[in-house]
């Protein structure tokens, strides 16, 4: 989605998360892939990193650990939409508040082996 799609997305959502580009933290420019991730974290204070379930062979729990950050990821989607982006387009906004209310929370990395 584009910056702007994103707004709309959340706006119609509900969401109030405030949306800022990665390239407007001051980090070195030649950070790619686990490296920039941990540095924007740690560029805005945050103390832990939820990625999306397909995420979970890119990140290593404990370089994340070792950077003072939790790792966790959304489980897998088992919702009743065949997937969200479909939802978006076909379905009251009400009900996807419900079903996004409805997800499960995150779980930390360290969990996922279990």
């Amino acid at each position: 989605l584009s910056p702007d799609e994103m707004r709309l997305a959340c706006r119609s959502l509900g969401i109030t998360t405030r949306l800022q580009r990665s390239s407007s933290y001051s980090i070195a420019p030649g950070l790619r892939s686990q490296k920039r991730v941990i540095a924007l974290a740690q560029a805005v204070g945050a103390s832990e990193y939820v990625n999306l379930p397909g995420g979970r062979g890119l990140y290593d729990p404990a370089a994340f650990a070792a950077a003072g950050l939790k790792l966790s990821f959304l489980p897998d989607y088992d919702g009743p939409f065949l997937s969200m982006l479909h939802a978006f387009a076909c379905e009251p906004r009400s009900r996807l508040r419900q079903a996004l209310a409805a997800l499960p929370p995150p779980r930390p990395a360290r969990e996922e082996a279990a």
